[in-house]
């Protein structure tokens, strides 16, 4: 994919903003805040993290919080602060916005939000304990009906009803 920077707004925890360039890099999982950068917008460090960079070093980097503004929307998001290099736009920033990397036009393009397959097992499960109820007699879990015009992502997905006989 090829490189590209857009403008965004960065604003520490004390309420110091500045405008900066973001380069975005959807390897990279949070955004990432050179020292200097962080330190002049007074990011703070919560926690430390193990890192992996791009060069394949193994380090263990300061994680802080910074709010990010794009496009208008903003987020509060996690942030690594890395010890030198540009600001890096991440994967976890960029979903929290709902935008997506477009590699050809080289811009952010919004998208839809995303309930996992965990939802939709979920749901089919509790059918099936609905099913089931007459078979054994209990209920395994409390009933739930999936929404009206609910299709599985695919059939793969689909929960059959256990074969009694």
């Amino acid at each position: 994919m090829g490189l590209f920077h857009v403008r965004g707004r960065l604003m520490g925890p004390g309420g110091l903003r500045e405008e900066v360039d973001l380069l975005v890099d959807t390897g990279a999982t949070l955004l990432t805040l050179p020292k200097e950068l962080a330190d002049r917008l007074g990011v703070v460090p919560t926690r430390h993290q193990r890192v992996v960079t791009a060069g394949g070093r193994r380090e263990v980097w300061p994680v802080g919080e910074v709010r990010l503004e794009l496009d208008g929307q903003e987020v509060t998001t996690p942030c690594f602060i890395a010890p030198s290099g540009p600001p890096l736009l991440g994967a976890v920033a960029l979903e929290s916005l709902f935008l997506a990397v477009d590699p050809v036009a080289k811009k952010l393009v919004p998208v839809e939000g995303f309930v996992g397959t965990a939802a939709v097992r979920m749901l089919q499960s509790a059918t099936l304990s609905q099913k089931s109820r007459s078979v054994t007699g209990k209920v395994d879990a409390p009933h739930l009906e999936p929404p009206r015009g609910f299709e599985p992502l695919t059939p793969a997905l689909q929960v059959r009803p256990p074969v009694c006989g």
